[in-house]
């Protein structure tokens, strides 16, 4: 993830400096590692090299055309939300889930989340999205 968003950034430099100035900082791998902790299980490698570009957007309008990346803290609060009202036992949603245990969200709006998911096995760093 890192030669991605530095190309991104040097595009944004050139062309946009004043939206590169709106993206938020690195975080430090420590942060990220609180960030792991506070989910209770490791972020896939992808997801932590993003962060450690960028932790996220936060801007009104996203720099990326796309849903704007969550920094570690909303992915936190993204994840507990849904963890909440989440029934793992919900036989209607056995085929259709409306939350993984160990999917982490990384960019959304109003509710839908994109997500990855950080289990092992299969569907190990596989992207999905859910709907509000």
């Amino acid at each position: 993830m890192t030669e991605p968003w530095d190309l991104i950034d040097a595009w944004l430099a050139k062309n946009a400096p004043a939206s590169l100035a709106e993206l938020r900082p690195r975080a430090s791998p420590e942060a990220v590692g609180c960030t792991e902790g506070r989910l209770a299980f490791e972020i896939p490698a992808d997801l932590r090299e993003s962060l450690l570009c960028h932790d996220g957007d936060d801007t009104c309008i996203a720099v990326l055309p796309c849903d704007p990346p969550y920094s570690r803290e909303r992915i936190v609060e993204i994840r507990t939300l849904r963890m909440r009202i989440w029934d793992a036992d919900d036989p209607d949603r056995r085929d259709d889930p409306w939350w993984g245990a160990r999917w982490a969200p990384f960019a959304g709006r109003d509710g839908d989340e994109h997500f990855v998911n950080a289990r092992t096995g299969l569907w190990c760093n596989r992207l999905g999205r859910v709907a509000y």
